[in-house]
């Protein structure tokens, strides 16, 4: 049975109107069918071979990272990561930084004995909850369209 994933879909459809390609140029372009294509687009997932041709064609890593929440290992360990602009991206990766920074040391003495005792436990949580915030703030600013990162390289 195939899955079927709307966020996936409409993350492909969004990228495919940027990038202004049909589904039969994607087709041609991944070597797969129009049907196939089609079948993306409506909510199928492709294999891992053809999910790196398609974020490749379509400078379009973010579809990627969709894909992989798409398993249970993957949303168990990736953080639910927001597609943004860049500059709001970079911006909340700058205040996320300037948190972890600030429970650093209460990390360096929770982890100095190599384990976390029962009293610890919730500032380990605590901390552990701001770094999973600078991981999602990070990827946020990696996950950027490119084309807006090229909008960038263009004006310096």
């Amino acid at each position: 049975m195939i899955a079927i994933n709307r966020l996936f879909a409409n993350a492909l459809i969004a990228a495919m109107d940027a990038k202004q390609i049909s589904v039969e140029g994607l087709a041609e372009l991944c070597s797969v069918s129009r049907t196939t294509v089609s079948t993306y687009r409506s909510g199928g997932l492709p294999s891992d071979d053809t999910m790196l041709q398609l974020m490749e064609h379509l400078d379009a890593p973010w579809l990627g990272y969709i894909y992989l929440r798409e398993n249970k290992v993957g949303a168990a360990l990736l953080p639910e990561v927001p597609i943004r602009e860049l500059s709001s991206s970079y911006c909340d990766l700058q205040v996320e930084m300037d948190d972890a920074g600030a429970v650093q040391k209460e990390i360096a003495r929770i982890c100095r004995d190599n384990r976390v005792d029962e009293q610890e436990i919730p500032v380990w949580n605590r901390c552990t909850k701001e770094l999973t915030e600078l991981v999602r703030s990070a990827f946020s600013l990696l996950l950027v369209p490119i084309k807006e990162k090229a909008a960038i390289k263009a004006v310096k």
